[in-house]
């Protein structure tokens, strides 16, 4: 998960969704009745498919939740506090009035936003329509409610607070951030994520760990280079050194797939490798 600024979301939406989605949403908040607005919800719902192309841009079509390309998602928005339901409170309708405001939007993949179980990885997982709390939150139940009485379980890449919690090592499953996490509740909140966004995914988990790899051994060949090039003063080394410099600056770039990963791996390194140092402060 890389953090997802909500300035480049706004830069990104254009004006027409932007209108319609404050429409709809006053009027949805305008009707009383429960039936007329599962019918705006549903008569509408073409807008958060709409807005997921450009929602896809932010993050050159990855998943905002787990950094995988979208090229075939079929739903590819999802709203993070859920418009229909809440899992963990049955009598609780959803965030109805939520529907279309757009910064209730997350560009998410298959695996993370619906129910999907890894036999063979023995993993399952899915956000569907949950969305718990930290215990003694007080959950938002209309409209008038703050949604700042809330605190969810769930980490949000439009949190940089959250994100931070998130460290990768060779295993390619994140764990909590000893550097970062304050609370004890930020490892539970860590594992719930992991439990329901379906980080633990064999497939996913498998690539991450690739990353991790290749970013080592990148790096130890352009420690070597960096020493036969001060060792001989022969410019070939230099050259191909700079071109490793550059892949990893690549592998870590936010436009990459699972690039959180490389760059946790390049921080672990830098103190021991010059060239994972010299990568981070690569533009």
């Amino acid at each position: 998960m890389r953090f997802v600024d909500p300035d480049r979301v706004d830069a990104v939406l254009p004006s027409h969704i932007i209108t319609r989605a404050m429409t709809i949403t006053s009027q949805l908040v305008a009707e009383p009745d429960e039936e007329a607005r599962a019918r705006i919800i549903k008569t509408n719902s073409d807008l958060w498919r709409e807005a997921g192309r450009y929602l896809a841009k932010v993050m050159d079509g990855k998943c905002w939740y787990c950094e995988v390309r979208q090229e075939r998602s079929d739903n590819p928005v999802d709203h993070y506090r859920p418009k229909g339901r809440v899992a963990e409170e049955q009598a609780h309708h959803g965030y109805w009035w939520l529907a279309f405001v757009l910064e209730n939007y997350r560009f998410s993949c298959t695996f993370c936003n619906s129910r999907r179980v890894d036999v063979e990885g023995g993993s399952d997982g899915g956000k569907q329509d949950h969305f718990p709390l930290v215990v003694g939150s007080q959950r938002a139940l209309k409209p008038e409610d703050p949604l700042a009485t809330e605190r969810p379980m769930l980490l949000d890449p439009m949190d940089s607070r959250d994100v931070a919690l998130l460290v990768f090592d060779e295993t390619g499953v994140p764990s909590v951030s000893e550097k970062f996490s304050t609370e004890a509740v930020d490892a539970e909140r860590v594992e719930k994520s992991l439990e329901l966004y379906h980080w633990k995914h064999r497939p996913i988990a498998s690539k991450r760990r690739i990353v991790f790899k290749r970013v080592a051994v990148v790096c130890s060949a352009a420690d070597q280079l960096l020493s036969d090039f001060e060792r001989t003063g022969e410019e070939r080394f230099r050259l191909e050194r700079e071109r490793l410099l550059r892949a990893l600056n690549v592998m870590a770039d936010r436009a990459t797939e699972h690039s959180a990963a490389a760059l946790c791996a390049l921080r672990g390194l830098r103190t021991a490798s010059a060239s994972a140092a010299e990568a981070l402060e690569l533009p």
